[in-house]
């Protein structure tokens, strides 16, 4: 598996590590990498490819030069159907481009968010928190490699509705074949 990290340096990003930690054969590479070493990248990996990080509907940022993922950058290099991208937006980015996989729309990952999308009251520490558990259950997904076909149910049916975070992300999740 190859992870495409975009490693701000911030705790919402920081808590994406979960998703691969424990992992076997995994190979992180930033997304503040020169272009050529994210094109080898994406072009080696013919199993899963995992995207992270903060972006748009627009692409996957780059702490250093805009933006790290493209559509350009996916289509011409991309050989593996098993692709998941987990950035804010990156299901109007796959549905516009018409790129498979599993996707997460708009999430939430800290309280200036939460009050954009009208959520209040809950702290950021609570946010992050909804936040580690859900890595921790793509965490739990790529270990039982269990198919990206079944992971918008698996996980719409694991969490807390009472939790309007928790409500919101997980409602945003969609899987493109």
């Amino acid at each position: 598996m190859t992870v495409i990290y975009s490693n701000m340096g911030d705790t919402d990003t920081a808590v994406l590590k979960l998703m691969w930690g424990g992992l076997d054969d995994v190979k992180v590479v930033s997304a503040a990498a020169p272009r050529e070493e994210l094109i080898a990248a994406i072009e080696a990996e013919e199993g899963t490819l995992l995207m992270c990080g903060h972006g748009s509907s627009r692409g996957l940022f780059s702490p250093n030069w805009g933006f790290a993922i493209t559509d350009p950058l996916l289509r011409a290099h991309l050989k593996t159907r098993n692709v998941i991208g987990i950035w804010c937006y990156a299901a109007y980015f796959a549905a516009y481009n018409d790129y498979p996989g599993f996707y997460s729309s708009m999430f939430i990952s800290n309280d200036g968010e939460a009050a954009m999308n009208d959520i209040y009251g809950y702290s950021n520490e609570q946010i992050w928190e909804s936040e580690r558990n859900f890595c921790r259950k793509v965490n739990e997904l790529l270990k039982s490699k269990t198919p990206l076909e079944d992971w918008q149910d698996v996980l719409q049916a694991s969490y807390d509705p009472e939790n309007e975070i928790e409500a919101f992300n997980y409602e945003g999740l969609h899987y493109y074949n």
